[in-house]
């Protein structure tokens, strides 16, 4: 798979409360809803968009498939273990024995489900991290028995595959792994297959931009930074939600709606990913427009 064309997102950018989804630059009264997988087709071909969001054509294939099983062995896996461990907290009141039978769990996992280690144990810092700045207020709790739907609340610093839908940015989709801190969230996408040596494929860092633009505007609180982790590749990447890729979201956004109210039959983008596109049965020497990304 070629890289995807990248726009500059470097460190230094700024975020203006103006591209943030909470404000009026997203709204849309269109009154229509689309997946973020729906935009990210249109980005990678408009044809494909076309198929999928307006013909309503399914987008599964073999491989699809394969990274799907992959990617709910470790979320189901993952997080279901964590929240059966922590029923054992009822028993032993002890969160030194908790985190020691958490890490060997999660070992066995990893060995069991052929995961790569160094990505589980990304993910499984920053839980660590925060058990531990908020240690002293667990071990109160469970000295004083709270209840540990209360305690989950701590140890739990995320939402499960969130599902969110929102016609007044007109965008719905399921987030894997949100982390709130400081009143900020980070957005965390898991993914099956292989990246880039030094970035994140770019339709991946967009899927992330639109996740970030939907927190934001339910609820009304910021998100700047985002992570993608390649289980095959075995690499994580976080890097800055900045203006230029929101600003980039926005449009690529409003060009999907457009096309989708008007029925567009758009061209094609001839790359290497025909090969391997779910619509290439029909949609082969249909194109029109080369695209060299």
């Amino acid at each position: 798979m070629r890289k995807m064309k990248q726009i500059n997102s470097g460190g230094a950018s700024s975020i203006s409360d103006k591209f943030r989804g909470y404000s009026e630059y997203w709204n849309t009264d269109k009154n229509i809803i689309l997946p973020v997988r729906s935009y990210i087709s249109f980005y990678i071909c408009p044809r494909k968009f076309y198929y999928s969001a307006i013909e309503g054509k399914s987008e599964k294939s073999f491989n699809m498939s394969i990274g799907l099983i992959k990617h709910r062995i470790l979320i189901k896996d993952y997080y279901e273990l964590l929240e059966d461990l922590i029923e054992s907290l009822n028993y032993t009141r002890s969160l030194n024995n908790f985190m020691f039978l958490w890490q060997n769990k999660i070992s066995e996992i990893c060995t069991e489900q052929n995961i790569p280690k160094d990505i589980v144990e990304k993910i499984n810092n920053s839980v660590l991290k925060r058990w531990v700045r908020d240690r002293e207020r667990i071990e109160f709790m469970l000295f004083n028995k709270t209840t540990i739907n209360e305690i989950k609340k701590i140890i739990l610093p995320f939402a499960k595959e969130y599902y969110f839908s929102s016609k007044d940015i007109a965008v719905s989709g399921r987030i894997d792994i949100i982390f709130q801190k400081n009143n900020t969230f980070t957005v965390e996408e898991i993914k099956t297959g292989n990246s880039p040596k030094n970035e994140p494929w770019f339709t991946d860092k967009l899927q992330v931009v639109f996740y970030s633009i939907a927190l934001e505007r339910i609820f009304h609180k910021n998100c700047n930074k985002g992570t993608i982790y390649y289980l095959d590749a075995n690499k994580a990447y976080s890097f800055k939600i900045d203006d230029e890729l929101r600003k980039y979201a926005k449009d690529l956004r409003d060009k999907c709606i457009s096309y989708y109210l008007r029925r567009v039959f758009p061209q094609g983008k001839k790359t290497l990913l025909c090969n391997s596109c779910c619509f290439n049965s029909f949609c082969k020497g249909e194109h029109n427009e080369y695209n060299n990304r």
